[in-house]
């Protein structure tokens, strides 16, 4: 955007503020009026004209306590994790492959774990605590 600013100033744009209808409640409801926006005829902007879910796109992704008491978090993509919580897809590769243990706190694991207590930390809280348990390292 910022060359595009550059290039014909600021007179050139215009701000829409949209509101989400309480049906797209979702945890990616901003992504179908991205989509929507690419879709639009009067728009020229993205040639891929489809945005990224960040959803199924591949294994399943559980963060759990070191004993698997507690689950922390779940995604369905290594694509998501990064996203929400900023751990990076390789980290996670690592720990399913090779069962390393995340930040001497979490097990990061393919396999749901039956009988696991739900956390019911919301995505800012856990990222706070991961951030917590990186500098107490």
């Amino acid at each position: 955007m910022l060359p595009l600013i550059q290039k014909e100033g600021f007179d050139q744009f215009s701000l829409e503020v949209f509101v989400m209808p309480s049906e797209f409640s979702s945890d990616y409801c901003y992504l179908f009026l991205e989509q929507y926006h690419l879709l639009h005829k009067s728009y020229n902007l993205n040639t891929q004209r489809i945005v990224n879910f960040r959803v199924n796109q591949g294994t399943k992704i559980y963060l759990y306590d070191l004993e698997g008491k507690t689950l922390y978090y779940s995604s369905k993509s290594l694509n998501q994790i990064q996203g929400d919580l900023g751990i990076h897809p390789n980290t996670c590769r690592n720990c399913l492959k090779e069962g390393k243990i995340y930040l001497n706190f979490f097990k990061i694991t393919s396999t749901f774990i039956e009988g696991a207590n739900t956390a019911n930390l919301n995505v800012p809280e856990l990222a706070s605590l991961i951030t917590e348990k990186k500098h107490s390292l």
